[in-house]
């Protein structure tokens, strides 16, 4: 079975948002680029969103699937992530980054 470019990169930019909010806060790079946290988190999810959308799912499914993903690994680390706090202002920063990636794949 093949599966299509976007679709694969949709889900590799899903598992990979995902693992990396999960890291334990000790295993985190240490960068200056870590400094910039919301602009990371936009990013991210810009990537997540534009993959989603160009692999064919639609724009609300993309945008429910984007704040799953945002609430959900925020929820993770405040209770289950040593060394993580999960914080309201990481899923606005998401939300932005979704917008973002919708924008993009209009283009």
């Amino acid at each position: 079975m093949k599966i299509p470019l976007w679709r694969l990169v949709a889900w590799a930019s899903t598992v990979g948002v995902a693992v990396l909010c999960l890291l334990p806060g000790p295993n985190l790079p240490d960068a200056p680029v870590m400094s910039h946290d919301k602009v990371l988190h936009a990013v991210a999810f810009l990537v997540v969103a534009l993959a989603w959308r160009r692999s064919g799912l639609g724009v609300l499914p993309t945008v429910l699937v984007g704040l799953a993903l945002a609430g959900g690994t925020e929820l993770a680390q405040h209770y289950l992530v040593q060394g993580r706090t999960g914080e309201w202002s990481d899923v606005l920063a998401d939300a932005v980054g979704i917008l973002l990636g919708l924008g993009a794949a209009a283009l």
